[in-house]
């Protein structure tokens, strides 16, 4: 059934983002109200294209069509994603006012995008930085002007120092799959994780500090679907408690995320509820594929050889636990395989503070030091 999305009223966010991106935040002017019914009636000529249908409301299938046609292949679940974070009533669909809120924010992103790469078709880890820079530049003034009115909406940026050059690597190696770049597509999908995962952070930040202590960081990954155990997640924390007094800041978040969802994702190879083991050539399979132990070394992928298999057992003896006829353990189970990954990590850090010329091995000197 076909329904006027015009004589829905507009939602007081939506306002005060029009009245941030055409005005002052607070006030408009007569040519500034212009403009802003301009740019209003311009998404909703785009909007009623979309609907086809009439049903009044952009679903997941419309809304891929949309970014298909500016260029943007993205992902059904990334598209999906994207619903529902603006989908208030929860109607699966984007109503106008929402819509609105989306092309809003999603302006922000594209818009920093154009100015950071001036037509280049990929953008390297110090490039995505400016690009973040930039969005962040553009939209503290609505974060600001929410505020002043009670009003909430979780901005990427919203109180946050700027990300680390290495966490744009971590995202580039994530969302580039291994790449040293990143294209525009594989931005957008980017855009829409880091925004999940300030949802996340924000729900699990009770105390409003900014930031995250041990029980508050096993709950942030917990609603991003990854429960690991308590210790480990403490461990992986205090990693990052030196650059904060009170916990995991959201730049930190971020690296932890992309770089343990790579570790999570391999939990199906230990069998139903991961109550299995494996042994050492599929444990050679997961650390080839893993890049979660492998950094960018002068701007440039590490290419890592793969494990050797003497390796693997020797792992999966130090890690892992006999069973009845094993002189040694045989394989390591989810849990031993997460301490593993843990002890690698720690070695990998070690590993490239020793390697001066960032050569990727250790010469006879710089392994005596």
């Amino acid at each position: 059934v076909s329904r006027d999305v015009s004589m829905l009223p507009f939602h007081s966010t939506t306002c005060c983002l029009l009245c941030t991106r055409f005005g002052d935040g607070a006030k408009l002017s007569p040519v500034q109200f212009c403009e802003l019914l301009y740019y209003v009636h311009n998404l909703r000529v785009i909007f009623a294209q979309l609907d086809t249908d009439c049903s009044g409301g952009i679903d997941c299938a419309k809304l891929m069509t949309a970014f298909q046609h500016s260029g943007a292949n993205m992902d059904a679940s990334v598209v999906a994603q994207i619903v529902a974070s603006y989908d208030a009533d929860h109607s699966m669909a984007l109503e106008f006012d929402e819509f609105v809120q989306m092309r809003l924010e999603w302006d922000h992103y594209i818009s920093a995008w154009d100015l950071c790469t001036r037509g280049s078709p990929t953008i390297p880890p110090p490039q995505l930085l400016s690009v973040l820079e930039e969005v962040k530049r553009t939209t503290e003034p609505i974060i600001t002007a929410l505020g002043a009115l009670g009003l909430s909406l979780r901005y990427i940026f919203h109180e946050h120092r700027p990300f680390q050059v290495q966490t744009c690597e971590c995202l580039i190696f994530r969302f580039g799959r291994g790449s040293a770049c990143l294209s525009f597509e594989q931005f957008c999908n980017m855009m829409v994780s880091l925004k999940e995962m300030k949802e996340a952070f924000c729900s699990a930040d009770l105390g409003r500090t900014g930031s995250l202590n041990s029980a508050w960081l096993t709950k942030a990954m917990s609603r991003l679907g990854m429960d690991l155990p308590e210790q480990l997640v403490e461990d992986i924390g205090r990693q990052f408690y030196a650059h904060s007094a009170e916990g995991v800041e959201f730049d930190e978040f971020v690296q932890i995320i992309v770089e343990w969802n790579e570790v999570w994702r391999e939990r199906h190879r230990f069998g139903k509820d991961a109550t299995g083991r494996i042994g050492s050539v599929h444990l050679r399979e997961i650390l080839g594929s893993v890049r979660v132990i492998y950094r960018f070394v002068n701007s440039m992928v590490q290419a890592a050889r793969p494990f050797n298999l003497s390796t693997c057992r020797w792992l999966i003896a130090t890690f892992g636990t006999c069973q009845a006829g094993e002189a040694f353990a045989q394989g390591v189970t989810w849990a031993e395989f997460l301490n593993l990954v843990w002890f690698l990590k720690n070695t990998h850090r070690k590993f490239h503070e020793f390697t001066l010329t960032h050569s990727g091995a250790l010469s006879a000197d710089e392994l005596g030091s």
